[in-house]
């Protein structure tokens, strides 16, 4: 196999890894969004459709590119489950993960070839195996936001613009342009990469009006042909003059078009499309207010740039070493358009890496802010160690060129492991807890069979728990509203006069605030804890924090029945009048000791006192909505019933009355028996008198 093709098998195979642990990492927390600006992008895209009449978006202006995938990717899930995007957000965000992780694929391909172009097979390995092996890849790139887009632009346009300078292509340096205008419809701050394919496009022209021997060997200017050879010296000067006029009118034509796409992509944003409503975005707003001022301010220039260093796994002295050493080797050894392509890479990452403190407003999104510079990064460092590989092997002079070859494999196989190997870990580490349960989402699964009321009202404790947000957290249960506030702002029955019919508390609240102080103490005997997540008897490991959810206000009647030595009644609610031609209802509250080895239904009779055999009035069915009671795994959850309601007839016979409630097996009939030994359990007596 020839060593082109050794390299495409590799640079496959590294890039096909990295698009399976990416794949593996990328379904984080759904379906309960995780991270807060994918929810609020998803929703601002469904309400710019037009399918949400009524509502505005909070980000006017926001940059169209995301919008446009979620405009292609809401209606396919809507036409395949019949639901509106915005009850199934879940599905949308997790698809375009997916499809970022398929852009980090592409980012992986041509940083290889980026790499490769400027310093050779071993550099474009190094480069790609290096990416997409970084934690901060990992965790700020499979998302569904605009970062994927935005690095594979950048990918796309480095590698127009270094085909344009080896080649001589316009084309290329057209192409370039395009890329970097694709990053800036995701990203406005992308706009310095279309430096990259403008500036091709000037350095060739430059290089075909002057020829000088200044620019000697790094031109691929068309030369004489053989067969002009033998013409003499005026035919054969007309045909180089005639020759490099076309290409300076090709690369001017170029320019031109060059400009007016960006003018296009310009004139649409700000005319049609309204990218000037954007200024009241922070970030809008911080680099309208100053931004550029801020280029002046070293100290938050230097957190950046040593962000985005520590990005790529390297201390900045290792990192600034590597550029200088490997820079003057890549300078003194490379053919010309590889130090101009060396030089335009360097000053891309630097001025991608330093504009972001032009519009930084919260300093905790900084990773995500600075990892589209990663990848130039990673560039520079690849080609450096192979620049100085090369370097050292000049001055060692091995005896053949086979021991030269091993000694320079040798070394950077050695780099390489020392650079990727702690970094993988963390990557590894960082997908073998995205796969874990999150307690966030299993909490959203669980609460839409409970939360069946709509302006269901619940209170939380923590401004960032979106569990209950449709739109910051994908909730797709039936409208609900969630309250931020301190639970000891009010007392429960101030909280209850608010309509507050729900607490959901977070561990550390838990433990702080409810167990630990009297007034917790006393908050806890007035609410019935549903559910927390994780279980009590589980023992294996989750995402998310430990949450509780409570209800506010216990059940009327507390009881302690055991059903079969597994599933207890631990109280009802019990409302109506015992008179006839009444209705009354009975909400039964269970737990399950062990799970249930079969589906049990509940009965609820109405029986004369003297007479328990007979029955005057009955009801029966489900114990719980959606939950038959083999999935009852869970002893610490306790578990609303269903209101079974009952009607006392209109001609019931005068006397004493027994209203009980037990549990059967509906496919055998077979009752559970309590500890008491019966196979009810008694809610209430009383008395029907005489008219």
């Amino acid at each position: 196999m020839t060593p082109s093709r050794w390299f495409w098998v590799l640079l496959m195979g590294i890039a096909t890894c990295g698009l399976l642990l990416h794949l593996t990492g990328y379904n984080y927390g759904l379906p309960y969004v995780e991270e807060y600006d994918e929810g609020r992008l998803f929703y601002n895209g469904y309400i710019l459709r037009g399918v949400a009449p009524g509502l505005a978006p909070d980000l006017p202006g926001y940059p169209p590119g995301i919008f446009a995938l979620h405009s292609m990717i809401q209606p396919i899930f809507e036409n395949s489950t019949g639901r509106p995007a915005e009850l199934e957000a879940g599905l949308t965000i997790g698809a375009l993960r997916f499809l970022s992780a398929i852009a980090n694929f592409v980012s992986v391909l041509l940083l290889g070839l980026c790499a490769r172009k400027l310093a050779g097979d071993m550099a474009g390995l190094l480069a790609a195996a290096a990416w997409w092996g970084l934690p901060a890849v990992l965790y700020n790139t499979v998302i569904a936001l605009t970062e994927p887009w935005q690095i594979v632009c950048y990918m796309l346009a480095l590698y127009f613009c270094l085909d344009a300078l080896q080649h001589n292509r316009p084309r290329s340096a057209f192409f370039s342009v395009l890329a970097g205008l694709v990053a800036v419809i995701f990203k406005y701050s992308a706009f310095p990469v279309l430096g990259l394919g403008v500036g091709a496009a000037l350095w060739q022209l430059a290089l075909t009006l002057n020829p000088s021997p200044l620019w000697r060997g790094t031109s691929n200017l068309p030369v004489v042909p053989p067969s002009a050879k033998n013409l003499d010296n005026n035919v054969s000067k007309f045909y180089t003059k005639s020759t490099n006029s076309k290409v300076i009118w090709a690369w001017l034509f170029i320019l031109c078009l060059q400009v007016a796409a960006i003018g296009s992509v310009a004139g649409y944003l700000f005319l049609i499309y309204g990218a000037g409503r954007d200024a009241a975005h922070p970030e809008t707003a911080a680099f309208l207010s100053g931004g550029l001022a801020k280029l002046t301010n070293f100290t938050d220039i230097g957190m950046i740039i040593e962000k985005a260093i520590e990005q790529i796994n390297l201390m900045p002295p290792i990192f600034l070493g590597l550029l200088l050493v490997g820079g003057i080797a890549h300078l003194r050894h490379g053919v010309t358009w590889q130090r101009l392509g060396w030089l335009l890479v360097a000053f891309f990452w630097l001025i991608t890496t330093v504009f972001v403190v032009t519009y930084i407003v919260y300093w905790q999104g900084l990773n995500r802010y600075v990892i589209a510079a990663s990848p130039m990064g990673v560039l520079l460092v690849a080609v450096s160690v192979a620049q100085i590989g090369r370097w050292l092997m000049g001055f060692i002079k091995p005896k053949s060129l086979r021991l030269a070859q091993a000694l320079f494999f040798a070394g950077m196989g050695i780099f390489a492991l020392w650079w990727l190997l702690p970094p993988l870990r963390g990557t590894i580490a960082i997908v073998q807890e995205r796969t874990l349960p999150d307690t966030r989402g299993a909490l959203m699964n669980w609460s839409l069979d409970v939360l069946r009321t709509e302006y269901t009202v619940i209170l939380t404790d923590d401004r960032e728990m979106r569990v209950f947000s449709r739109d910051r957290g994908g909730y797709r249960g039936v409208w609900l509203f969630s309250k931020h506030a301190d639970l000891f702002e009010k007392s429960l029955s101030g909280w209850q006069a608010e309509d507050i019919d729900y607490v959901l508390a977070s561990g550390d609240t838990l433990q702080a605030q409810l167990m630990n102080t009297p007034q917790g103490a006393q908050y806890l005997d007035d609410l019935l804890l549903l559910k927390q997540f994780p279980a009590l008897n589980d023992t294996q490991k989750w995402r998310g924090q430990s949450l509780y959810f409570y209800r506010i206000g216990r059940m009327q009647t507390e009881t302690d029945a055991l059903f079969g030595e597994m599933i207890r009644l631990v109280g009802y609610d019990l409302m109506g009048v015992m008179q006839r031609g009444q209705t009354v209802q009975f909400t039964p509250y269970w737990q399950a000791l062990a799970a249930p080895t079969a589906d049990y239904n509940v009965y609820l009779h109405l029986r004369p006192a003297d007479d328990l055999t007979s029955v005057a009035a009955q009801n029966d069915g489900q114990p719980v909505y959606n939950r038959p009671s083999r999935t009852w795994v869970d002893p610490g959850e306790t578990l609303i019933g269903e209101t079974f309601s009952l009607t006392i007839p209109a001609d019931i016979v005068p006397g004493k009355y027994i209203l009980l409630a037990g549990l059967y097996d509906y496919q055998t009939g077979g009752r559970l028996m309590t500890d008491a030994g019966t196979d009810f359990v008694v809610i209430a007596e009383f008395t029907i008198d005489t008219d």
